[in-house]
């Protein structure tokens, strides 16, 4: 039998647009452990690897930004109400 989630326990996918601390900081860690594989693998196999770079210089900040950009929007519409 499956459970299924109520509206508490349902995201939406707008939900993972919303930043708040523990999503900053989850972002920053992503970020810094991104530069560290990243370096970490050129220098345990001599191989430029691009995954952990994309991850680090596009990825991520691209959707920090937008999740920046969303929240502001979302809290000038709730102000507003």
């Amino acid at each position: 039998m499956v459970k299924r989630a109520g509206k508490r326990g349902k995201k939406e996918s707008k939900d993972y647009l919303l930043l708040n601390g523990n999503k900053v900081f989850v972002i920053f860690i992503m970020w810094i452990f991104s530069v560290i594989f990243h370096n970490a693998t050129y220098r345990w196999f001599g191989i430029e690897e691009p995954i952990f770079f994309i991850l680090a210089v596009i990825a991520i900040p691209v959707y920090l930004l937008i999740s920046i950009i969303y929240t502001l929007i979302k809290e000038v519409r709730h102000y507003d109400k």
